[in-house]
Formats: structure tokens, sequence, C-alpha cells
């Protein structure tokens, strides 16, 4: 890259047609309710001159609900255009109102009652303006959630209020985002036509700042519904007649330091009692006819007592420490957030060390455009959303993952040359090819000191490829699912077994010591601990688990496994024209299934750009091989080895996703949660087609490969901003598990006021 000067000369006029828009959007359309009220004539009506519908009776609280549906009748002079309810001066804090408008029009003969129903709060006073239409005198406003005995703390009714103009540093803030994702990654950015150059400092600098607003985003994610205040303790579940413990890590942390597997849990006799424990029905039947009767769900009842089954490593690993050092309890919260933001810096790594090991041209946009790919795709922001201890093993396991496959290819001889030449990766030049290549230079070197310093410089790294395998094996004692990207080692490390034999030869113990020994260093503590436990070692405690069913039977249709893999990959987002408009797309299926509500699917919602993945048969067909291999870098061994390894890749990861996609459904059902198990392999597999796909340099549009290179640098980077964009909403989305609204209100509400004009 020339400068970063030469990026904003060139990239100026986007940036004041971005800054412009952004202006538009806070100054008129964010606030046209403002402009809309400039030259209103409000009125305030005491209660007393509200209308009471059915359901509600006036007390000096404000209105009490008498009977379901309740609703008050507001009638006025003039055309409406918003209301403000005003509280009480008793109102609680924060307390969620849900309402919906209906409207009388025609003389006030007839009535239609509005659809949609939306949440106002005592706590945010901008929720509290109600927008009627702009075109009736005559609302009826009715509150379809208010439960008998509830009061509706509200004094008065102001009606055509002046809305004030308000500018939101949170909202400026996320359009500046959006500026700056456009500007630098947007159609038409040079970034596309720069050649990816890990030594130049503009570069690494564009990266960094990449990484640094991944990070910003997980950060943002996390905190929107007060992560680290409500997954603590216990808590009783009156649905499932069960409780719940958020602090199974930091009690299996207890027990390790404690010297015993078990968890510290009180253990019911009347539940040890129980013929078949795993039975809900029991369990549940018990707990209704002894309410002292505590059952913990989600954990392993086995011979009596309570184990963890969920992976042990980040219990050693985080919890362990922690305690050790402070004689204090480490939250789950905090564990999921540090793994996030780890494996966004990791996701940056790994996705610049595979566009560079593998292309000569890799484009610098399309390498930071592909961090975002993954970093979103993964699947990730589920977990940091819902940072309970149920995504403790899903978070650590994702950055394990990413670290030991950026370890493994940081084994292999990189680009750069700082550790061996780029002609060849993960192998030992014969000594009669390093004799003639120096021959042809000039130099004389003795065939036996070309072997020497060949095998010196070009051998695998034991070091990086010990650290690789060590991180991957972690994945077994953490969520075994992406242990399977151990297999990831056959496509990357197979040139230096079968034709460089640095691994698995005589001259090649170190690397191979390396790459085995942290496997038998992990594998065998975890399996010593299944059969401490449950004596077996590979006994990982899944058919003791208490749930809502009985995991010892088969639980999910095998022909219903084609349901969850629709809901998975296909099924569209549910939309909606009232924030946060995005709700759960769900479908009915024919076969009982556990189904999570999902905000659309892999393909549609999460990772849009994945998409890529439909035409990987077709890029990487016999037609196009000639073409992609002049852009591999050539790994000593001809362009047709560096086409098999790179292809292999593709597809290796295509099978796992698909493999771990299967399994989850068959023993799983569709949960958001879930998709990171799969997602990785999928995403990495669209990262390496994109980077195929799309060179640095100018996109040559005469043939098909071309107008598809220019498409897709065109396409692309909007997919990815409207993937941030949907997963913006879906973080408000009421339908989900620990939604904002409930958790949080303040945060909700104020993202909430944002789109008044539109409720």
């Amino acid at each position: 890259m020339t400068s970063l000067q030469s990026l904003v000369r060139q990239r100026r006029a986007a940036a004041l047609i971005g800054l412009a828009f952004a202006a538009v959007l806070e100054l008129v359309v964010f606030n046209l309710p403002f402009w809309q009220t400039v030259g209103s004539s409000s009125v305030t009506v005491p209660d007393s001159a509200v209308a009471v519908g059915s359901g509600l009776r006036r007390s000096k609280q404000g209105f009490v609900v008498t009977k379901p549906d309740p609703s008050l009748d507001i009638r006025s002079p003039q055309i409406l255009q918003y209301l403000r309810f005003n509280d009480a001066p008793s109102a609680p804090a924060y307390q969620t109102i849900w309402y919906s408008v209906g409207i009388y029009y025609g003389n006030n003969l007839t009535f239609h009652q509005g659809d949609s129903v939306l949440p106002l709060s005592t706590g945010a006073p901008r929720s509290q303006y109600v927008n009627v239409g702009s075109y009736v005198s005559h609302v009826s406003i009715s509150f379809p959630r208010a439960s008998v005995g509830t009061v509706l703390p509200f004094v008065s009714v102001t009606l055509n209020p002046h809305v004030p103009f308000q500018l939101d540093a949170g909202r400026i803030g996320l359009m500046l985002f959006f500026v700056l994702m456009a500007v630098l990654l947007g159609p038409g950015s040079p970034l596309y036509h720069e050649r990816l150059d890990t030594r130049s400092r503009p570069q690494l600098a564009l990266l960094a700042l990449m990484t640094a607003l991944l990070m910003g985003l997980y950060l943002f994610v996390w905190l929107m519904p007060d992560n680290a205040q409500e997954w603590v303790g216990q808590n009783y579940i009156p649905s499932i007649h069960a409780w719940g413990d958020q602090e199974q890590y930091a009690r299996l942390a207890d027990a390790l330091i404690h010297h015993h597997l078990w968890l510290d849990l009180p253990v019911s006799p009347q539940l040890a009692a129980l013929s078949d424990p795993y039975d809900y029905a029991r369990r549940a039947a018990l707990v209704a006819a002894h309410p002292n009767v505590r059952v913990y769900l989600d954990h392993a009842f086995y011979h009596g007592r309570y184990y963890c089954y969920f992976g042990v490593v980040p219990a050693v690993l985080f919890f362990v420490p922690y305690q050790l050092m402070t004689g204090q309890w480490l939250g789950s919260a905090p564990v999921v957030l540090i793994c996030a933001l780890a494996s966004a810096v990791f996701t940056a790594l790994l996705v610049v060390r595979l566009a560079s090991l593998n292309f000569a041209d890799a484009s610098l946009g399309m390498t930071m455009l592909a961090i975002w790919m993954l970093g979103l795709g993964s699947g990730v922001l589920a977990n940091v959303f819902v940072a309970e201890f149920y995504a403790v093993p899903k978070t650590a396991a994702y950055l394990f993952t990413l670290i030991g496959l950026w370890c493994w290819l940081m084994a292999l001889p990189g680009p750069d040359g700082r550790r061996a030449r780029p002609r060849r990766r993960g192998f030992v030049k014969s000594g009669k090819g390093v004799a003639e290549e120096n021959s042809s230079k000039g130099k004389n070197i003795s065939a036996g000191a070309s072997d020497g310093a060949a095998a010196s410089l070009c051998s695998v790294s034991p070091w990086w490829i010990g650290a690789g395998s060590l991180f991957l094996a972690f994945d077994l004692g953490t969520r075994p699912q992406f242990e399977l990207a151990a297999l990831l080692a056959v496509p990357i490390f197979w040139d230096s077994v079968f034709h460089d034999r640095a691994l698995f030869s005589r001259q090649g113990w170190k690397p191979t010591l390396a790459a085995l020994a942290p496997f038998i260093l992990v594998f065998v503590p975890l399996f010593v601990y299944n059969a401490e436990r449950f004596g077996g070692i590979l006994d990982f405690g899944n058919e003791y688990q208490l749930t809502c069913d009985d995991p010892q039977i088969a639980r999910f249709s095998k022909i219903g496994v084609l349901d969850s893999v629709f809901l998975y990959l296909f099924q569209p987002p549910t939309l909606a024209t009232t924030f946060p408009f995005v709700g759960s797309g769900l479908t009915a299926t024919p076969f009982w299934l556990f189904v999570d509500a999902l905000p659309g699917s892999f393909f549609v919602s999460l990772a849009p750009f994945a998409a890529v993945l439909f035409g990987a048969p077709w890029l990487l067909s016999a037609r196009h091989k000639a073409r992609i291999s002049s852009r591999l870098r050539d790994a000593g061994h001809g362009l047709g080895a560096s086409w098999r390894a790179f292809s292999s890749l593709v597809w290796t990861n295509v099978i796992l996703g698909i493999v771990v996609l299967l399994v989850d459904c068959r023993l799983g059902g569709a949960a958001q949660t879930y998709l990171g198990d799969f997602a990785i392999f999928l995403v990495l597999a669209a990262v390496l087609v994109v980077l195929a796909l799309c060179p640095a340099g100018v996109v040559d549009k005469q043939d098909r490969a071309g107008f598809l290179a220019k498409l897709a640098v065109d396409v692309l980077p909007v997919l990815v901003m409207a993937a941030i964009l949907l997963q913006f909403f879906w973080t408000f989305s009421c339908t989900r598990g620990g939604d904002v609204i409930s958790a949080d209100p303040a945060n909700y509400f104020a993202v909430q006021n944002w789109f008044l004009f539109l409720q």
C-alpha cells in the first residue's frame, strides 16, 4: 500500500457522502417527531379527564387493572399526532408496560385495533411518547399484557406534546461505524486492489483497526443485557420444576481445589430414591408434591451425586487459577467476554495467515472483509449475548480452535522468508536441489552442507506445531464437537508428511513428537477424569443429564433432522416494521424437536456472505484449476500440489461442517447457540473461496470468472454490513433468551427511542 493518505484521497467523496447521509438521518429522520410537533398545541389532561375503558379503575397511584385486556379512551378536539403518558410520583424506576393503539375513524363510528404491541417504560421518558398516526382525534390505548392487579402508574396524559430534539451519542457512533466500514470496505474501495503485505505498517494499522472494531462489537453485545449481573447465583424455574445454577463452572473449580470431582450441591433423598431420576415427568411430579426438593437442571446425576458434564478444561484454565489467586469464585460472564475478545484477535491472525500463506496476490481489502466474515458468521455473538455458564465451553472451544489452527499454519514456512524460503513449506529440500539452485547463483556449497542448511531452514517448526496441537487438544475437554478441527491437519500437513518427510519420519521426529505429545498429555487426564466419575474413559456423562427429557432415550426422529437442517441453514428471518424489526423465524415441524428462537438461519441471516460456498464446486472445478493454481504460492512441489492442498482444505472444512451439523440436529435439535459448532467450518471454507475468487489488482470482467469476482467485491461488503445490522437489531429481540428488555431495560429503551417516528 502506498500510504494511508492515498486511501483518504481516493475515498474522500465516499466519506463525505456517508457523513452527509448520517447527518440527514440524525438531524431530520431520527428527530422527525421534533419537527412534526414544533408547532403543535399541547394539552395535558389529568387521569380524571381520560375515559376508562373496560378493565381499569382509578387510584392515587394510577390505573389498577381489574380485567384482562384493559384500555383507556382518549378524545381530543384536534387531530392527534403523539401522546405522552406522565408518571405518577410513586412510579417504580423501571416498569415495562406493553400497549397497543386502536383508532376510531369515520365520524368515530368505526374502530380498528392495531396489530403491534409495543413497550414503554417508567424509567425511559422518551419511550412514553406514543405515535398515534396524525390522522384521527379519538384513540383507544389497550394494555394486552397487563395482568389483573397491575398498577399502570400514569397521573396524566399530554395530547400533542412537543417532542424534544435529541442528539444521541450511541446512534451517531453506530452511523459513523457504518460510514467507516463503507469507506474502507464498500464497493469501489482501492483496498481491494492492494496486495496484502504484512510488513507494511499502514496495512497492519488497518488490520488492527478491523480487529478492534470486531472486539467493540463483541463488547457491545456483551454489555447490552448486563451480563455481569444477570448470570449469577441460583434460580428456580417454575415452568420446568427445577433449579438452575449459573455458577456451575466456579463450583467445579472449587471441587477440584478441594480434591474431589463431584459438585458440592445438596442432594434430596427423594430424588436419590427415584428408580429413574432421569425421567422428567417423575421428577416434575416429585417437585410438585414436595416443593422443598431441589433438582438442579443440566447437571449429571450419578450414584447420588451431582457432576458437571460440561468440559473441565475451562475450569482448570480460568476458574481454578482465579480462585487460588483471589479466594473468590469467578463468574461465567467475564470468562465468555475474555474468550470472545481474544477470539477476535486470533480471527484476524488466522485470516491473515490463510491469505498470505496460500495466495501471492491476496487482496488487503478482501482479507479485512474476511475477518468480519469469520467474526460474524462463527456464531460466537449468540454466546456473547447470553453469557451464562453454557456459553463458557462454546466460546472457549472456539478460541482454542482459532489459536490451534493459527499455530499450525505458523508451523509452516511463511511467505515472508523470515524463517524459510517461500518456495516450499513444511519440507526438507534435497541436497541436489539446493546445490543446483546455489550453483545457478554462482555459489559453491557442498551437498552435505546444503542438506543441513535446507533442513534447518525448511522443516516445520516443532514449537508452533506443538502449541497448535495443545490448544486443539483442549477442545475435547471443552466442547468435543470442535475437536474435529484437528482433522484439518490432513490438508495442512499433507505435503509435510508424504512429500517432504518432515513429519512421521526419522529426520522429522521432533515435530512429530510435538504434534502428538500434546494430545496424549491432554487426552489421558481427561480419560482418567471420565473414568473416575462415570467408570468409562469415553463416558462424558451425557447419559446422566437432568434435563427436560430422558437423555437415555433417543429423542428426535431421524426424519425430523431434516427440519433442523432447514431451520439452521435456510429458514428466513421474521421481519417487522417496528423496533427491533427482527423476530424469531420458526417453522412448525411434523416431528417434535427442541427448537430455540433463531434470527433466521446461517445462509440467510447469520452469514449470508457464506452463500459463496454454493459456487465453490464451479470455482474449484478442473475447468478453473489453472486459473486458481496460477495465483497460489508454490509450496515447492509445483502448482498442482498447491492446488490440491488448497482445494482439500476447502472441502475438508465443508465436510466437517456438515458432519457436525447433522450430529447436532440429531442430538440437540435446533438452537441458536449450537450454530457455532458447525458455522466455524463453513465460514472458514467461505473465506478460502472468497480469497480465491477475488485477487488483488484490477478485476478483469471479460469472462465469467472476472465478472463474478467483480460482483463479489461489490456484493459481499453489503452482505457483511447487512449481517452486522441484523445482529445488532436481533440483540434487542424480545423473543430470545436473556432478552435486553428484561435484563437491562435502560439499554433497551435507549435504542428503541431512536425509532419513535416509526412506532
